[in-house]
């Protein structure tokens, strides 16, 4: 009878890989974070610009808004008028308002002032420390209406049929680097200029009637 062979079988462990990424792991995914961090940030400072336009439109209207109720009022209320748009003062009654169209708000440079000519219903040109026009009156506490780097473009008060008052007013916001002719009537914002987002300009027009009482 013969033998029986016993085969003897070595059981092997599985290896362990014991080494680290590739360098070429490496770069894929040292791109691939590149790329996303771009994305990211590209959509935050997206968000920050939207945010950054909505408050600097928001701000201008708001002004522009407050200054055409308070001339609205003045004009309901007042029993003689004055001044001109090409003379830069309007004067409602007792109350004149001095404003220098296309002009930025800036610490030598006002840009709408509101203030009440005492003891007089006549309409005598602003003294100011940028000229003293013949026969002028010096300001008289005046209310500044427009914040710094703002400017009125326009501030236009026709009278029309009757007791009526068309009122125009423009009220532009931005750095003359971020306007399209900046000191004209009709500004624009350029587009194509980096920070845009702090130019915004707000256009109002009103029809005002002057109280019957004060005919």
């Amino acid at each position: 009878m013969g033998k029986l062979a016993v085969i003897s079988v070595k059981k092997t462990e599985p290896r362990s890989r014991q080494g680290g990424f590739t360098a070429i792991e490496l770069v894929i995914a040292a791109g691939v974070f590149s790329i996303v961090l771009i994305v990211a940030l590209s959509g935050f400072l997206a968000i920050g610009r939207m945010f950054y336009k909505g408050v600097t439109i928001s701000n201008t209207q708001n002004v522009a808004v407050g200054l055409m109720n308070s001339v609205t009022t003045d004009i309901q209320n007042a029993t003689s008028f004055g001044g001109s748009q090409a003379a830069g003062y309007y004067c409602f009654g007792g109350i004149r308002y001095s404003f220098k169209e296309g002009t930025k708000v800036s610490g030598s440079s006002y840009g709408v002032y509101r203030d009440a000519m005492v003891g007089a219903n006549a309409c005598s040109p602003p003294c100011t420390s940028l000229g003293n026009p013949s026969g002028c009156a010096p300001l008289s506490s005046p209310k500044e209406f427009l914040g710094t780097n703002m400017r009125i473009s326009k501030f236009s008060v026709v009278p029309k049929v009757g007791t009526l008052y068309q009122v125009d007013l423009t009220v532009t916001y931005g750095d003359d680097s971020a306007l399209i002719a900046p000191a004209s009537q009709s500004p624009r914002c350029n587009g194509g200029q980096a920070g845009t987002q702090y130019c915004a300009i707000s256009n109002l027009s009103n029809i005002v009637s002057v109280k019957d009482y004060n005919i």
